[in-house]
């Protein structure tokens, strides 16, 4: 029962899931992970397991996700995910550097500064000159964003829902003064003063709770809470399920072979690659019959530092009130190439 015929080198788990209006649906996840070396995906020899549960870099809640939970269902699209850091150019400590991320015909640009913060004058707040570095983490603690709740008044409080934990925003210059500016800048519309509201800038995750990504939630009102609860809500919408920063979510999915470009985020300074051509097959013996089903490309996780890429496919079988019916899924790899 519930059983996986898993045929490939890759990793897998599955489990059984409720859609919207409580139907079960029984969901496997394959995860592939590959080394890059001289520009090709090569079959990694530790396979990283399907991820099960949100995985932060710190404490959850204050800090920036790394990973997040795999095993979903009817994702409507690929995220591409960066994990890693910005490189001097040679190692030659730099002030400010410009990172470029390219897949599939689309283009991600972040200016990234050394550090600086807010100098107070007799003209309000200045910037001081951003220190050199060579390396600079890429993660939302250095983008634009923050909390302020400085004063006792709770109107008078606030954050920054699209980064909570990130730096820079203030409700007054007085809070700010000392304090440091984002690492991270979109070249396009960089903080001019420290009343300024660009948008946060990244390449990993956006957590659950953050805006845009908790506009899809859906209304989790007293209502929903008194006659809904544990379901999702009638207004739930699967783009929730999409974490990526905005500029790297693939509407449709990625199919495998799309090339990828990072500059800036490796000590060489280049890392390209072809995503690998996988192709999967799923069987599904439920009620006595072999159910052929299709898995989709849900997310690329990338990690320039390794360097290494790691795709996960979902696919999903509606089996409501079937599951003691359903016993397993063989899982086949198709591929042309044999990444083993």
């Amino acid at each position: 029962m519930l059983q996986l015929d898993n045929r490939t080198p890759y990793e897998a788990e599955r489990t059984v899931l409720l859609d919207i209006d409580g139907s079960e649906v029984w969901v496997v996840a394959v995860k592939a992970t590959f080394e890059i070396n001289k520009g090709q995906p090569i079959l990694a020899d530790e396979q990283e397991p399907v991820c099960m549960a949100d995985e932060y870099y710190g404490e959850p809640g204050s800090s920036s996700m790394k990973y997040e939970n795999e095993l979903v269902f009817n994702k409507p699209g690929t995220d591409v995910v960066i994990n890693g850091h910005a490189y001097a150019p040679r190692e030659k400590p730099i002030s400010k550097l410009d990172i470029n991320i390219k897949v599939a015909g689309k283009q991600k640009r972040i200016r990234v500064y050394g550090d600086r913060t807010w100098r107070g004058s007799l003209i309000g707040l200045s910037m001081t000159a951003p220190k050199q570095f060579v390396k600079m983490p890429l993660i939302y603690e250095r983008a634009f964003g923050g909390t302020d709740i400085s004063n006792d008044d709770p109107k008078k409080q606030g954050a920054e829902f699209r980064n909570p934990i990130g730096t820079g925003f203030g409700l007054s210059s007085s809070f700010l003064k000392n304090r440091p500016l984002p690492n991270l800048e979109d070249p396009k519309n960089e903080i001019k003063s420290w009343k300024s509201r660009p948008k946060p800038v990244g390449i990993g995750l956006i957590c659950k709770h953050w805006e845009p990504r908790r506009q899809y939630a859906g209304t989790c009102d007293q209502d929903y809470i008194e006659n809904r609860l544990p379901l999702y809500p009638l207004d739930f919408d699967f783009r929730f399920f999409l974490g990526a920063t905005p500029g790297l979510v693939f509407l449709p999915h990625l199919l495998g072979g799309e090339y990828i470009e990072l500059r800036h985020l490796t000590p060489d300074g280049y890392l390209g690659f072809p995503l690998p051509e996988v192709v999967l097959e799923f069987s599904t013996l439920l009620e006595g019959q072999w159910i052929d089903h299709h898995a989709k490309l849900g997310s690329v996780v990338i990690e320039p530092d390794i360097p290494r890429v790691m795709l996960t496919w979902q696919t999903y079988l509606p089996c409501h009130r079937k599951t003691f019916e359903l016993e397993k899924t063989r899982i086949s790899d198709k591929s042309v190439i044999k990444w083993d």
